[in-house]
């Protein structure tokens, strides 16, 4: 948890404007703890913030680990701006870093339960035998 509010400002980050947050937590935060702590106090004016991808540098690599996993910080900060990142929330010295947009205001939020329960009915073994399937 931040001490106090979080200093930001605005800055121009290889060509696109982003907001950008930094974060002095715990040193032994973990990224989980760090991404969640991050991801509230991404949002501007009380909007959700989604994560675009992430920077651990103990470990020297990204996410999404499909594409990031490996990444140095200046691939993993590519990708980001490539995918619309608007906020950089940096925690303890950018030990770890994440990015985020906003989404659209007119999207809505799915329900994990009635998602999960329709997927249930849609699941058969029709296809198991399948490869891939």
């Amino acid at each position: 948890m931040s001490l106090r509010a979080p200093d930001f400002w605005v800055r121009e980050t290889r060509g696109r404007t982003m907001k950008y947050v930094e974060l002095k937590l715990q040193e032994n935060i973990d990224r989980s703890a760090a991404e969640q702590v991050a991801g509230d106090n991404a949002g501007i004016r009380d909007k959700p913030s989604m994560l675009v991808a992430w920077y651990d540098r103990d470990l020297d690599t990204g996410g999404p680990l499909d594409v990031c996993a490996g990444e140095h910080r200046s691939g993993v900060l590519d990708y980001a701006i490539s995918h619309g990142a608007e906020v950089d929330v940096a925690v303890n010295n950018r030990r770890y870093e994440f990015f985020f947009l906003r989404p659209p205001t007119d999207t809505i939020e799915l329900d994990r339960q009635v998602c999960l329960e329709a997927h249930n009915r849609l699941v058969s073994n029709t296809f198991d035998d399948v490869q891939g399937g």
